[in-house]
């Protein structure tokens, strides 16, 4: 299916996408791993993945317990 004939095939709706999301649930749920999941920023890019792994884990352990719950 071309992108053209995607978009032609959808219908407008008024529904709004705080019908689907609790924005208010979100924010508290982001609020509560931010730091931690900053914290797993840190392996972004890593060359020796395995020692920085090491590195992070002996520095908070805690950062590893980030559980993303839908």
């Amino acid at each position: 299916m071309s992108f053209n004939s995607f978009i032609s095939e959808l219908a407008e709706t008024n529904n709004v996408l705080e019908s689907f999301v609790d924005f208010k649930k979100v924010s508290m749920n982001v609020d509560k791993v931010s730091i931690h999941l900053n914290q797993l920023n840190y392996l972004l890019g890593k060359k020796n993945l395995n020692a920085a792994i090491a590195t992070l884990f002996k520095h908070d352990k805690e950062c590893f317990s980030v559980r993303i719950i839908f």
